[in-house]
């Protein structure tokens, strides 16, 4: 399931950036395995997370009154563009971290996205 935006993928720029399971300690990355990518397609304010366990795609939106805050949501709407139905959250850490931390409480662990495009 392809949400809007992704089927005309072609006609667009986008940045393309790795989802991982991963240790981070002392700043130094230790990856993981790679669990799915994420895409920031230009003109959007937020990103696509595409996850290997799942057919569809999930939107990673950043909070109003935050600049380090985040929410997962499974669903946008076609009609007004509101997103819906959370199912997670992510923070980028305040210790210089290049990575933004992915919690989704049905997995189980954190996934973590690289903020370096690939």
């Amino acid at each position: 399931m392809k949400p809007s935006g992704v089927n005309n993928l072609q006609n667009h720029d986008a940045l393309k950036f790795k989802l991982y399971c991963g240790n981070e300690s002392k700043q130094d990355l230790k990856p993981g395995s790679t669990v799915g990518y994420s895409l920031l397609i230009d003109g959007n304010d937020y990103y696509l997370l595409k996850l290997f366990l799942f057919e569809k795609y999930f939107f990673l939106v950043k909070n109003r009154n935050s600049n380090n805050n985040y929410t997962v949501f499974s669903t946008k709407g076609s009609e007004n563009g509101t997103f819906r139905n959370p199912v997670g959250w992510a923070e980028l850490p305040s210790n210089n971290s290049a990575n933004i931390e992915i919690f989704i409480p049905i997995l189980g662990s954190p996934i973590r996205m690289n903020l370096f495009p690939v």
